[in-house]
């Protein structure tokens, strides 16, 4: 006799496609998902790098304005500035100069004395 062979219900044919299709999506997404975040990482690395070679541009130009700002500062650059322009300025005399102290908070500043004046004029020279 033959035997009868017994095909699976069609509810579990359909079950086993509907796994296999999920499954399907689930780790095509996944690979998706990982490529994706994957560039934005390396978009984001990149930005990283540029910002941090654009800081030290900014850095390296701050302190080149800081050492010329410096020079121009210093004594020697303003005094030839004057002569160079003719403004006929000069030093002002020790008792032309008025300092003024720093107080506590809440307290009225008043003139420095005439002899710490004095000697921070000549000081200065």
């Amino acid at each position: 006799m033959k035997r009868q062979r017994n095909s699976p219900p069609a509810g579990l044919r359909l079950g086993t496609l509907v796994l296999a299709m999920g499954l399907c999506v689930f780790f095509s997404g996944a690979g998706v998902g990982y490529v994706w975040h994957r560039n934005r990482n390396d978009r984001i690395t990149a930005h990283i790098r540029e910002e941090r070679v654009r800081l030290q541009e900014l850095r390296s130009q701050n302190e080149y304005a800081d050492r010329q700002l410096e020079s121009l500062r210093s004594f020697r650059v303003l005094e030839q500035a004057v002569e160079r322009w003719n403004l006929g300025l000069v030093m002002p005399q020790p008792d032309q100069i008025l300092r003024i102290t720093e107080t506590a908070h809440g307290a009225v500043p008043g003139p420095a004395p005439a002899s710490s004046r004095l000697g921070a004029a000549v000081a200065q020279r």
